[in-house]
């Protein structure tokens, strides 16, 4: 080999060493495999049934199918921790909530991921509002009676929820301290059991996601006192908020968005930004998200980072004065 071939090869090396990832994704190639979308939670929940909705829509728009992959655990832990420790190629995705990114975070002493510096938050969707309930033959029917009778009986009512560390024992939990009553939490081992128990009134109130409840609420076999969110559902517009009723902060909704490795070249993360705002805008899928009582929030980049970051402010002191951390 000549040297002058020698030298053109060599400072091609160079060149090509030196060009960002980015730039290689502008290619067109990307996507060029089915991507993973994970959900950190086992099949029929609310955010699998999302993850379900859009991800044919993605499919289409990309050009590349992809592929739900439900890997459950520890609160949404397990499946967070891996998508963090993928390759920030745009092939494995996560479906980010509450549960993983902005409880988990304080709510599992070891957890091996940072919230935020390690995934490139894409999209924010939107968020599931939750409800206490309390059976009917329980006499309280608003907030403020409900902390009349637990002021009256300190350390006698209960409350479910469906584990601890869930969103429904932390928003119990919120609700207790801003309320200063002193009520007992009973894990169950997820929210149909605690339901359950509530229908049958061995537990006189539990706190529950709205969608899941509108069927009992609606029939009377359970009252929805307050719900989570800062305005009322149009699903339950007959259930007054927490603010409405005093309780300014206790505002406590499931969120789900979707999130990715940080690092994610640039054009990559646009991509999959700009065709999830595209997805969530069709008529057909705000329409099922609404069904499922999911007030569609969009939050994009910088904005969807901020938020995950002031959420697991907002709930760290919460979780553990609530005694709920693991190891």
């Amino acid at each position: 080999m000549s040297n002058l071939r020698r030298t053109v090869l060599k400072g091609l090396a160079v060149s090509l060493a030196s060009v960002p990832a980015a730039s290689f994704a502008q290619d067109g190639k990307w996507p060029a495999r089915p991507i993973r979308l994970v959900v950190t939670f086992p099949p029929g929940g609310t955010s699998d049934l999302v993850a379900r909705l859009i991800g044919p829509k993605l499919s289409a728009a990309l050009g590349q199918q992809v592929v739900v992959e439900n890997r459950p655990g520890a609160g949404g832990i397990v499946g967070a921790d891996a998508v963090a420790k993928a390759a920030p190629d745009g092939y494995t995705l996560v479906v980010s909530t509450v549960g993983s990114h902005g409880i988990g975070p304080t709510l599992n002493r070891n957890i091996r991921y940072d919230a935020v510096a390690d995934f490139n938050h894409l999209a924010l969707i939107g968020a599931v509002p939750h409800v206490l309930l309390v059976n009917p033959k329980f006499p309280a029917r608003t907030l403020a009676e409900l902390v009349a009778a637990a002021r009256a009986q300190p350390g006698k009512i209960s409350y479910g929820s469906g584990g601890s560390g869930s969103i429904n024992h932390v928003t119990g939990e919120l609700f207790r301290a801003r309320a200063g009553i002193d009520m007992v939490h009973v894990p169950y081992k997820g929210s149909g059991a605690a339901i359950t128990d509530l229908r049958g009134f061995t537990i006189p109130v539990a706190v529950d996601a709205l969608p899941a409840n509108l069927g009992l609420i609606r029939s009377g076999e359970l009252r929805a006192l307050a719900i989570t969110s800062r305005e009322r559902s149009p699903l339950a517009p007959e259930v007054p908020t927490f603010i409405e009723q005093g309780f300014a902060d206790v505002v406590a909704d499931n969120w789900i968005g979707i999130s990715g490795p940080a690092k994610l070249p640039e054009d990559i993360a646009r991509r999959l930004t700009a065709e999830t705002e595209k997805v969530v805008a069709q008529a057909d899928v705000r329409d099922k998200l609404r069904e499922w009582g999911m007030a569609i929030n969009l939050r994009t980049g910088a904005d969807f980072t901020s938020f995950v970051r002031a959420d697991i402010a907002r709930w760290r002191p919460v979780i553990i004065a609530s005694g709920a951390q693991i190891d």
